[in-house]
């Protein structure tokens, strides 16, 4: 008999998106998905503290932000978790 829940079985996917917007239309979509454990943040410092502390999955990231473009924020993940 399987003894994992499906909270344990939902992987976690990190979308980052300095867009408001772009991020509560992705909760929307996701919200209810029964494998998706979405997690989202608008500040890609967050995002590299999330890929510190948590084993993501995935990662969606926007590639034009402020502070740092999406290729770097996927070079920083492969950098952590390669």
């Amino acid at each position: 008999m399987d003894t994992l829940t499906t909270e344990n079985r939902k992987h976690p996917v990190l979308l980052l998106d300095d867009d408001l917007n772009i991020l509560h239309s992705m909760q929307r979509l996701f919200n209810n998905h029964p494998s998706v454990n979405l997690i989202t943040t608008d500040s890609p410092k967050e995002a590299k503290d999330i890929l510190n502390s948590k084993d993501i999955s995935i990662l969606v990231t926007d590639q034009r932000m402020p502070e740092c473009s999406g290729t770097e924020m996927l070079e920083c993940a492969k950098s952590h978790r390669p």
